[in-house]
């Protein structure tokens, strides 16, 4: 399974994540990322688990910095997709920090074109642009 694959499952997760938080019911963390691999989680291969740790561990000071950045728009009102996109990219070349900026950009716009709207992907480059070190 390639970076991309693992990547996808984790913005997957995430966005379990955060649903499950909105609906404030209770679950176990390990337990999503889990289910998604179908495995248990020591199965799971570790750019996987540290890029869900990490997403988890970062998610508001991530949001704290999309706030800065969005013009007319807030984080939190951004539908659960995009969050989990903006977070997982944020999180993997601001705190990860391991792979090419170009890349995570280009990622992030491609899952924003599958599971978001029709016009998200811009939104997705802009503030990625201006947020990614």
């Amino acid at each position: 399974m390639g970076q991309k694959e693992l990547r996808n499952n984790v913005i997957t997760a995430i966005y379990s994540v955060r649903m499950q938080e909105e609906s404030h019911v209770s679950f176990e963390y390990k337990d999503i990322l889990s289910d998604i691999f179908s495995c248990p989680w020591d199965e799971i291969p570790l750019f996987a688990r540290e890029l869900y740790v990490v997403s988890i561990s970062h998610s508001d000071e991530a949001e704290k910095k999309f706030d800065e950045k969005l013009t007319r728009w807030k984080f939190s009102r951004l539908n659960k997709v995009l969050q989990a996109i903006l977070i997982v990219a944020y999180s993997e070349r601001n705190v990860i920090s391991d792979t090419d900026r170009r890349v995570v950009i280009n990622e992030s716009v491609e899952y924003s074109k599958i599971y978001g709207d029709a016009k998200d992907y811009k939104l997705v480059n802009s503030v990625l642009d201006k947020v990614l070190n």
